[in-house]
Parts: structure tokens; sequence; C-alpha cells
């Protein structure tokens, strides 16, 4: 899978990182004009002295943070709520491997080999 598809499922879903919105430009005054707006990428490249692919780039994070909004985050936080389930999912099913039976068997090795052990 390339890039570029990883990027649009991670907007589709809303999983916006932090660095997403980080730019050359005016981010905030870059929101204003796509949100409510009807500039196409190549006036917003213009206006914001960047490439048309970039004003895309840029328009669908905007898009993307005021979708989240609009459904209060829900994606990322049910996102959120998956990766601690399987965290803990995993926390606790490490313990099934463990068997106990280190600490039991622990002690054979110091039995005299002609001990009898069975029962």
């Amino acid at each position: 899978m390339d890039e570029s598809t990883v990027v649009e499922a991670r907007l589709d879903l809303h999983l916006l990182r932090e660095t997403d919105d980080d730019a050359d430009f005016d981010v905030t005054a870059f929101r204003k004009r796509v949100v409510g707006g009807d500039a196409t990428d190549e006036e917003l490249a213009a206006a914001f002295d960047t490439d048309a692919e970039t004003a895309s780039r840029y328009r669908r994070v905007v898009e993307a943070q005021a979708a989240a909004r609009g459904v209060s985050h829900r994606f990322t936080s049910e996102f959120e709520d998956a990766l601690t389930e399987a965290g803990l999912a995993t926390h606790m099913t490490a313990g099934v491997q463990e068997t106990g039976l280190d600490e039991a068997t622990e002690d054979i090795d110091s039995l005299d080999s002609d001990a009898d052990v069975s029962m």
C-alpha cells in the first residue's frame, strides 16, 4: 500500500496527527478560506504561496478536522478505546502462557538422581 492511500484512509477515519497541519503558511487563515468557502486548490495555492498539490493536501486535513469536530471526534475515541482494550487483552493473556511449572520444576535438578518422585 502506498503512502497516499494510507494518508487518505487515516484522514477518512479522522485519525489526525499533530503534525498534519504543520505548514509554511498561516494554517488558520487557510482553514478560514476552506471552511465555508469555495476556493479551488489553485486559488488557495496562489493565495498562500504554495503549489496546488500542497493546497489540496492541507484542504483534505482541514476537511478531516472539521468532520472530526462534527462527530465529536468519535472515530478517534473509538480507535483509542480499541487500542486500550488490545493492550489490556495482551497484558491479561500474557499470564495465560505462564503455567507456573517453571517454579514447580525449578528444584528438580537438586533432587538426587535415584530419588523416587512417582506417586
